[in-house]
Formats: structure tokens, sequence, C-alpha cells
């Protein structure tokens, strides 16, 4: 049996194929498969045995939810308008003087006038009526004009015996600044 040259070119260009296939496609592909499989491996060994189980499961989707409000709750506070970034770390510090920690804010855009601005902000929070009313005085005695427009108190809690009674507090404010405020206060 003698091997024609034409057939020793087809079977060089087959063993040349498939040498082009193993180290370009196969052996690149069979790495990425085993650092992919000690990435798992790793984060199996880091997350325990128990973390594919149903219970464990639901409780990463809970702290997955709570992570999400946490995100979508920061994005708020962020404002592109200097003068209501000011307005509201003036209303949080307010707050956080009469020890008040569950509030949010929501904003409104800001109303542009001839000679001033307006910045309508709301605040819901929940607290002691004593806390209530001193994050009112802290208001008042701010530097820049803030108007109380709406005021709505609901009682939560009346086990008055143990802790001051818990109230909801929902307010709807407006800051005031002119144009030179912008640039420097």
């Amino acid at each position: 049996m003698r091997i024609e040259k034409d057939q020793w070119i087809v079977a060089g260009v087959i063993a040349s194929l498939t040498l082009a296939f193993v180290f370009a496609v196969w052996l690149p592909e069979n790495r990425k498969t085993a650092r992919y499989q000690e990435r798992i491996d790793a984060a199996q060994k880091t997350l325990g045995p128990n973390f594919n189980q149903p219970a464990a499961l639901a409780a990463r989707m809970e702290e997955v939810d709570e992570l999400q409000d946490k995100v979508e709750s920061s994005d708020r506070f962020i404002s592109a308008e200097p003068e209501l970034a000011k307005l509201l770390r003036s209303l949080t510090e307010a707050a956080r003087g009469q020890a008040i920690g569950d509030q949010q804010f929501n904003t409104q855009p800001s109303r542009h006038f001839k000679h001033y601005s307006e910045i309508p902000v709301g605040l819901e929070m929940r607290s002691s009526f004593d806390a209530a009313y001193g994050l009112l005085e802290a208001i008042e005695t701010m530097p820049r004009v803030v108007r109380l427009d709406a005021l709505s108190l609901r009682l939560i809690d009346q086990d008055s015996a143990k802790t001051k009674p818990q109230m909801q507090a929902n307010f709807r404010l407006s800051g005031f600044y002119t144009d030179r405020q912008e640039g420097g206060s």
C-alpha cells in the first residue's frame, strides 16, 4: 500500500487543524473551566455546607432585599442641587440631635421664583412627642427660612408605663434660599 503525496497533504492538514483546535480552543477552555471550578470550590468552602439549603436561601434572599432597600434609599439623598443637600444635612443633624433614628426624606424638584427658590421636602419619622417637638424647635432656629406646610401626628404605641409613647409624624416642609445663598453659604 502506497500513500500518495496529496494524501500526505490531507493528513497534514487534518493533523495541523487538530493541533490548532487543541491549542487554540480546547486547552484554554479547559484551563478556564478548571479556574471556575477552583473558584466554586473556594466559594463553597467559604459559604459552608448549608448555604444551598432552603432555609439558608430564604435568609439570603431577605439579606439581599434589605441591601437593595438600603441602596435604593441611599440614592435618594444624593442631590445635584447644593441647597437641597445643605437643607437635608441640616434636617438630618437636627433629627440626630433629638435621637430620632427612624426617618425618611422625600424630596421634590425645587421651584424657582423671581427673587428666591423653594425646596419642598417631606419628612416621615417615628419618635416620641418630645423628640418631634424638639425637632420642630431645632427647625425654627435654623439659619435658613424653613416653613412647616403640613403636620400629621398619629399615635402608634401607647405603652407609656415602660417607655414614652411612640408616634408616626409626617412633616411637609419648604426651605427657601436666594440665588446669592446658593453660591456662598
